[in-house]
């Protein structure tokens, strides 16, 4: 019997060699019906041009990744992508994985796309560094302001941090910040435009950031922030001379190179704090999976995906790869051989999501056209050359029309 092929374009870096070394040949083994190709596509960027090129052809690989969830209406709106209700109903794919998530996936109430890696935020601190100077966690932001000035008092940075290699990294701390000072319910009730981005509460969030970056709490001043590379910022977090770090749990692939194993120091993590001091973790859906409206063959693509997004596989590519898992309903036993500080985090993400504690990252959940306009305006508003309330004032005329447009990411239902 000839197996039905399915193709799979991935870029050429270790985390996804080993993603492919740990899936592709053992599918290939167990199915009698289809095959899975993996294909490299050089770097991240030519990957994401080269599927950008081809799906406009209608050239595109049985299974695509459209880089976030931001991109699928503007993609389902082409014809580009297929249906996946048949398959989510004839695989279970419900049972396997949390409501939200599939609900997630949804345009005009049609599955096309299942969440590929759930991430999110957390505060990260240098433990050693906490420890030698009795310094303890913060579970507040009203705490967490506390501890970063008595830490900048202490003539270290307070915050490790740096967007030089990547502006629109500014989404990362204005999602942050309005997810855990206005709170999760007023972010869902502005994306659903129910209240306007202008909303004191957001005006507040806002302010509380700007004030402690003008500090100089985030490496030591604004223009230092803009300036520094990914490794500056880790290694002065990893030695000590910064404290915390605001970052995801992709961090968590670059700890190996900086924390561990002939470093002195040591980390650890804690939710990042809430104006509440109730446990908030912001979703990130690190990509989707869907399947090319021209498949091959739909089934055995299907069939790929239901193999991919079991609870057992996913388990095995967070132990042996490091790459967050998608979300679905893993056993803790599955997860025996993984660093407890790590499977902490996963466990009380994943219930913070069962009781409805989760916040809102940009690149997910707002339109394109509106994250765009956040990190490129933050930089103005970080430097006072625009204040708050107008740059909330104008994100509210951008999302406003984006959403009169139909062109929000799909958004679970609270």
């Amino acid at each position: 019997l000839e197996k039905s092929p399915g193709e799979v374009w991935y870029p050429d870096e270790d985390v996804w060699q080993c993603i492919v070394d740990v899936t592709f040949a053992e599918f290939n083994a167990q199915s009698g019906t289809a095959e899975v190709e993996g294909v490299k596509k050089g770097s991240v960027m030519e990957a994401r041009e080269a599927l950008q090129y081809a799906i406009a052809r209608g050239r595109g690989p049985d299974v695509i990744t459209p880089f976030g969830p931001a991109h699928l209406p503007e993609l389902v709106e082409g014809g580009h992508l297929l249906a996946l209700d048949t398959y989510a109903q004839q695989y279970g794919w419900e049972k396997e994985m949390v409501p939200w998530a599939l609900e997630h996936g949804r345009v005009d109430g049609l599955l096309y796309s299942l969440p590929v890696e759930l991430k999110t935020f957390v505060l990260w601190y240098n433990k050693a560094l906490f420890e030698e100077h009795g310094w303890e966690p913060p579970t507040s932001m009203d705490e967490l302001i506390a501890l970063a000035e008595e830490i900048d008092g202490a003539g270290i940075i307070p915050f490790a941090g740096g967007t030089s290699e990547c502006p629109a990294c500014l989404e990362w701390y204005f999602g942050e910040f309005v997810s855990h000072i206005a709170g999760p319910e007023k972010v869902y009730q502005a994306l659903n435009g129910e209240i306007p981005w202008t909303d004191p509460a957001f005006v507040r969030s806002i302010e509380t950031w700007k004030e402690m970056m003008q500090k100089g709490y985030w490496m030591g001043g604004v223009d230092r922030f803009f300036d520094a590379s990914f490794d500056e910022f880790s290694s002065a977090f990893a030695a000590g001379e910064a404290a915390m770090n605001l970052e995801g749990t992709w961090f968590l692939g670059r700890i190996p190179e900086y924390f561990g194993e002939g470093h002195e120091n040591d980390w650890d993590w804690v939710p990042f704090p809430s104006a509440t001091g109730e446990a908030i973790f912001s979703l990130d859906i690190g990509g989707t999976r869907s399947l090319d409206r021209d498949s091959r063959d739909p089934q055995a693509a299907a069939e790929w995906l239901t193999y991919e997004f079991s609870p057992e596989v996913q388990a095995r590519i967070l132990m042996d790869c490091g790459v967050a898992p998608a979300p679905v309903r893993i056993e803790a036993s599955m997860l025996e051989e993984l660093d407890p500080r790590i499977a902490r985090l996963y466990g009380e993400f994943a219930k913070a999501q069962a009781e409805n504690n989760y916040g809102y990252t940009v690149w997910n959940f707002w339109t394109l056209n509106s994250g765009t306009y956040i990190w490129e305006k933050m930089q103005r508003v970080l430097t006072d050359r625009l204040t708050v309330e107008d740059f909330l004032e104008g994100l509210d005329k951008v999302y406003a029309k984006d959403l009169a447009d139909g062109l929000r990411p799909p958004l679970p239902e609270r």
